[in-house]
């Protein structure tokens, strides 16, 4: 029998963050899985819009920064000693977040729950990440708490 190391490409759970409280419940469970699995963390977050118009949009600039900054602060509040890198991504959202899939561990996302009309009518990130990632999708729904599934 022929044994292949494989790459340890995958060894790190990648969060995504747009500082809604359901992004930032998803970093708290990241956290803690990270923790448990001894691996880095990435946080990462996709622009709403190209960075090239978004330097003329102050408000949203300030907006953009504060969703990947509030994800972070809060990572490292729970787990000073973890690992943990940032990356900010160009748009669009869903096609951003399975390219990180490609080379993670797993994905945490958050979800706000549209319900289903919604969801359908608007499209759902949460829902095309579970379907299309490259690896294991955790999403993390707006009732979630610490002691769920702990």
């Amino acid at each position: 029998m022929t044994t292949t190391n494989l790459p340890s490409l995958k060894k790190r759970i990648v969060v995504g963050v747009d500082g809604s409280p359901e992004s930032l419940r998803a970093v708290d469970w990241a956290v803690w899985e990270a923790q448990q699995v001894g691996v880095p963390l990435e946080i990462v977050h996709v622009d709403i819009v190209d960075e090239d118009v978004l330097e003329l949009l102050d408000y949203t600039a300030r907006l953009e920064k504060r969703a990947l900054t509030s994800g972070v602060e809060r990572a490292q509040a729970l787990a000073p000693d973890l690992d943990i890198s940032v990356k900010v991504l160009g748009p669009p959202t869903i096609e951003a977040l399975l390219k990180e899939s490609e080379n993670a561990l797993m994905l945490v996302v958050g979800s706000r729950g549209l319900g289903a009309v919604r969801s359908l009518m608007l499209g759902s990130v949460s829902q095309a990440c579970a379907a299309r990632a490259r690896c294991p999708v955790v999403v993390i729904g707006s009732t979630a708490s610490m002691t769920d599934g702990v």
